[in-house]
């Protein structure tokens, strides 16, 4: 699917006013290689409580920061739902992953997290999480850098996780390079200071890719018959171009969760089974970037 094929598609599966922006995150440096720009994504913003000016319409694309949303506010209430948003990738699924159907025919993934905007702050004042609501599509942005620069370390396939995904995604601010990398000690310890993650006070740097459980009637799929592909071919695919890798094309979803370094440890020592049975006994909220770990 194309990119107004695939914001239609995000439009249906998810309520509320909307805006799509492009986010893109900065891959920090590690041995020889400096911080470098992730792939550019374009995420669609879903407020779920505030109402759409027009639920059928596709906001354009905007550039950097997504700016307003399509509608108003809901109104507030003291006893209404806490605000959630729901970040979902429209043109990840031009990168091709190398992951095939059981028939040989091409798997594209879309990926989306749903999280409390306020639940952190990034920047500067106990006011800045209110400020900047930006947060979750940065976080999804984060998990689209790593996969697309490593695809056999991080998949976003059920059971995998996308390890700092939200820690670089937060870390990179809007739209600019972090100064991170500068092969130093005092260069590493500065640029951990000034971590857009660590002032955001979120303790949940992981994302573990899940079966999406929020919609009753299963994962949302779309099948493509051969001849029949419609190709990103928008600008904004830098690096990754869209292709027709032969046969059909299903394109399916991931939902991302935030878990924190202790969860993360414990899926890797006892698998995620065991960590998504102690989160649903917990009765975790999977919504909020700064919960306590289920995990001691």
């Amino acid at each position: 699917m194309d990119l107004r094929e695939t914001a239609f598609w995000a439009r249906r599966l998810f309520p509320g006013a909307v805006r799509i922006g492009v986010r893109q995150a900065w891959l920090p440096g590690r041995r020889r290689r400096r911080s470098r720009p992730g792939i550019p994504v374009k995420v669609a913003e879903f407020s779920l409580y505030d109402a759409s000016s027009d639920p059928d319409a596709i906001p354009d694309v905007a550039d950097g920061s997504a700016g307003a949303f399509d509608g108003a506010p809901a109104a507030a209430e003291i006893d209404g739902p806490r605000r959630e948003i729901a970040a979902f990738t429209v043109n990840f699924g031009r990168v091709d992953l190398g992951l095939r159907a059981p028939d040989g025919g091409d798997v594209r993934v879309e990926m989306f997290l749903v999280a409390y905007p306020d639940s952190v702050g990034v920047g500067d004042g106990a006011d800045a999480a209110a400020a900047d609501d930006s947060v979750v599509a940065r976080a999804v942005a984060g998990a689209a850098a790593l996969i697309a620069d490593d695809p056999e370390a991080a998949r976003p396939t059920p059971g995998s996780v996308i390890p700092d995904a939200v820690r670089v995604g937060l870390d990179a601010g809007q739209d600019s390079e972090p100064n991170a990398g500068q092969g130093s000690t005092a260069g590493q310890e500065a640029a951990e200071a000034e971590s857009g993650f660590a002032a955001s006070g979120s303790t949940t740097p992981h994302l573990l890719c899940v079966v999406p459980y929020v919609w009753p009637d299963g994962v949302p799929t779309i099948t493509e018959e051969p001849g029949k592909i419609s190709l990103h071919e928008d600008e904004g695919t830098a690096g990754f171009p869209d292709a027709v890798t032969g046969g059909a094309r299903l394109t399916t979803v991931t939902q991302l969760v935030p878990i924190t370094d202790a969860e993360y440890a414990h899926a890797n020592e006892r698998g995620v089974d065991s960590l998504m049975q102690m989160l649903a006994a917990a009765d975790a909220d999977l919504r909020d970037l700064r919960r306590a770990s289920v995990v001691a």
